[in-house]
């Protein structure tokens, strides 16, 4: 049998589906401190957004802003993370 094609499906609105990712700790930190990064894509739209973190405690409280600006820039919910 053959294998199903593969199927390139995206959310249909921004903000249905997020992607997120942490990187680090990088061995040398910046001048500021941050050791790690964190990101979050929007499915949809491709939209990256990056934060600088200290410490991998950071990660939850981060991903709050984030919600947060979602939330009240684009009067937005997210629905998958």
């Amino acid at each position: 049998m053959s294998h199903p094609s593969q199927i390139s499906k995206r959310a249909d609105k921004s903000f249905d589906l997020v992607h997120s990712d942490v990187w680090g700790p990088h061995p040398l930190p910046s001048k500021l401190k941050f050791r790690y990064i964190i990101s979050f894509m929007d499915d949809h739209s491709q939209v990256t957004c990056i934060y600088l973190i200290k410490s991998r405690s950071e990660v939850f409280f981060t991903f709050k802003v984030f919600y947060s600006e979602i939330k009240n820039r684009f009067n937005s919910n997210i629905k998958i993370f």
